[in-house]
């Protein structure tokens, strides 16, 4: 059972924990969510979507043959930033995988359409986008606008993007 006792006993694996006057509380904000996002997809594990296991590597070169990112080199700079811990790092690289969700499938090249198994992946690709863009927005929505190259990302932008969503 996960479990905050009266005496401060705690049994949550999934958060992050701090003692004070109240004994442990829960600290797991947004920003934790996203930096904590980034490091599964890093991970040898990847991140599971339905039926598909996205790596660092997958979520690279699907970035790359739709060209939200140029080079796999801008890629690797998405997940590995010199700062770990910045806000603004992470929302870059929460958008790009973002940008995920939109891409029609008509923008992959050929021979990647004409595999059959990657019409699954395509679906938990964008599945990955959507919550990709959610978790930027959760964070942006308390760390004010970002700009990065000519994107400017807010709020009301991404009501836009999920009332569209139907």
């Amino acid at each position: 059972d996960i479990y905050i006792s009266s005496q401060g006993e705690a049994n949550c694996p999934l958060l992050n924990l701090v003692g004070g006057s109240e004994g442990a509380t829960a600290t797991c904000d947004n920003d934790h969510l996203g930096k904590r996002f980034r490091a599964r997809v890093k991970s040898p594990a990847g991140l599971a979507i339905g039926v598909v296991t996205f790596t660092k590597s997958d979520i690279s070169l699907l970035m790359q043959k739709t060209s939200i990112v140029k080079s796999a080199e801008v890629a690797h700079k998405l997940f590995h930033p010199d700062d770990l811990m910045d806000v603004l790092e992470t929302v870059k690289c929460l958008y790009a995988v973002g940008r995920l969700w939109s891409i029609p499938f008509s923008a992959f090249p050929v021979d990647w359409r004409s595999v059959s198994e990657n019409h699954q992946k395509f679906k938990e690709m964008r599945i990955l986008g959507l919550v990709s863009k959610l978790m930027c927005v959760s964070i942006i929505g308390h760390d004010g606008d970002v700009e990065d190259e000519g994107d400017h990302l807010s709020i009301s932008g991404y009501l836009t993007m999920l009332s569209e969503l139907g």
